[in-house]
């Protein structure tokens, strides 16, 4: 079931880098667009410097293929930076705040504040701490790709848009050819297909007909508090928009710190052996 968009909505997927708008809110945006709403990728990084021109070349044309719009920071933010973590966040919740100065109800798609990785985290606390801090009522919904997510709210039916989301990712090139990230696109979305009823409606819930589905955990704070949206299942065409608050509170999810936080990251002689592990 799906709840109908009154009004023109927009949706803006807050990416830490190149492809994480395919593969972390490829589901949310295909379905905003094929609802003909407006969608949009707001690019945090582009990485190491020496990347950024090829990096941001692909990301044009992953957007494209997506039929959304991109808006890059400019300059780029370094998130990695092990010296200014705190700097960083500080100036993507300056930039989010101007961003969203102007839209009426703020739709946001972002990194799961626990996903692990550093950079993504750091981009969901400042999607967290911008909302918090306007006051007003907003949907965020959470992706994850390498850590936790939180439990599972909203399902998008993906069934005829695998190929679409795969020739999007196909850009980014530079990174294909490091890993095999099409394969794990492929993956996550029949994880999801299969096990989405139960994370949505609970345990023993039956079984989905569709093959394809991404799952989001979203929340909405409704200028005061947060709380987890109420379950629905999308499927495009279908128009929607931000969902409406549940029963559950998400405030220990969205404040808590992340096991990432206390655990080493593999540098120096260990990078090198897991690189000639993986040649």
């Amino acid at each position: 079931m799906t709840t109908p968009s009154s009004a023109p909505q927009r949706m803006i997927a807050v990416s830490p880098h190149p492809d994480d708008e395919v593969l972390g809110a490829g589901g949310a945006l295909y379905a905003a667009r094929a609802a003909d709403q407006r969608a949009e990728v707001l690019a945090v990084s582009l990485v190491r410097p020496d990347d950024h021109a090829r990096r941001h070349r692909e990301l044009e044309q992953a957007v494209v293929a997506l039929d959304v719009t991109l808006t890059t920071l400019d300059p780029p933010l370094a998130l990695s930076d092990p010296d200014k973590p705190g700097g960083a966040e500080a100036r993507l919740a300056e930039r989010l705040a101007d961003v969203l100065a102007s839209v009426e109800v703020p739709w946001l798609i972002a990194p799961s504040i626990h996903d692990h990785h550093p950079s993504h985290e750091l981009v969901g606390r400042a999607v967290r701490d911008t909302i918090e801090s306007l006051g007003r009522r907003s949907s965020v919904w959470w992706w994850r790709l390498w850590g936790q997510g939180g439990p599972g709210t909203t399902a998008v039916v993906l069934d005829d848009a695998e190929q679409a989301l795969l020739a999007a990712l196909s850009h980014h090139q530079g990174e294909l050819a490091r890993n095999q990230y099409g394969e794990l696109l492929s993956a996550r979305l029949t994880a999801d297909a299969v096990l989405g009823a139960e994370q949505l409606f609970g345990f023993g819930a039956p079984a989905w007909r569709w093959k394809r589905v991404a799952t989001y955990c979203e929340t909405i704070f409704s200028g005061s508090r947060w709380t987890y949206a109420t379950p629905r299942v999308i499927e495009p065409p279908a128009p929607f928009g931000p969902g409406e608050p549940g029963t559950g509170d998400p405030h220990t999810w969205l404040h808590s710190d992340s096991p990432s936080a206390t655990q080493p990251r593999p540098t120096g002689a260990a990078t090198q052996q897991i690189r000639g592990i993986r040649s």
